[in-house]
């Protein structure tokens, strides 16, 4: 080996340390992580087949949810707020493990996504929820932030010869 091999390889297991220690930080404050295996190259030549695929991965979530409008863009939903989900719910999620919400309409035909990046835009509002009968803190979110999309109905699992 040789001696840029050999300084690179003692790097390679100094950072194994501190790629512990930060990955052991995100899980306690923000997100669920994924360490990824670190492979060292038997020489400088093959070094190009070990690279590695970054040290950390962050999950991310997102939540579905069913909305009883039947709604199929931006155009025809007939609120200036789309209501994401209530506050509480999205306070216990870590900030940086929500990539956003999924908001089905009524028929299950469209659906609007609403991006976590937009969360600075999102405000809270009381308001009372008719499928439980109890009013509760709403997070809402500006309607031109949504983005509006339709399935296709060949994708659906319950319809015959969907794939």
């Amino acid at each position: 080996m040789s001696n840029s091999h050999e300084a690179f390889s003692q790097r390679l297991k100094n950072s194994l340390l501190p790629v512990q220690l930060v990955a052991t930080w995100l899980q306690q404050k923000l997100a669920l992580v994924k360490i990824n295996p670190t492979q060292l190259s038997p020489d400088t030549e093959s070094r190009y087949e070990y690279t590695d695929e970054g040290d950390i991965e962050i999950r991310l979530r997102v939540e579905v949810k069913q909305s009883s409008l039947p709604f199929t863009s931006a155009e025809d939903y007939k609120y200036d707020m789309i209501m994401v989900d209530e506050a509480y719910k999205i306070n216990k999620v870590p900030k940086l493990q929500l990539w956003g919400y999924v908001i089905l309409n009524k028929q299950q035909t469209h659906c609007v996504l609403v991006k976590a990046e937009t969360r600075y835009l999102w405000e809270s509002e009381e308001k009372k929820d008719r499928q439980k009968n109890r009013w509760g803190t709403f997070v809402m979110c500006p309607k031109e932030q949504g983005e509006f999309y339709n399935f296709n109905p060949n994708m659906r699992p319950d319809k015959e010869g969907a794939n």
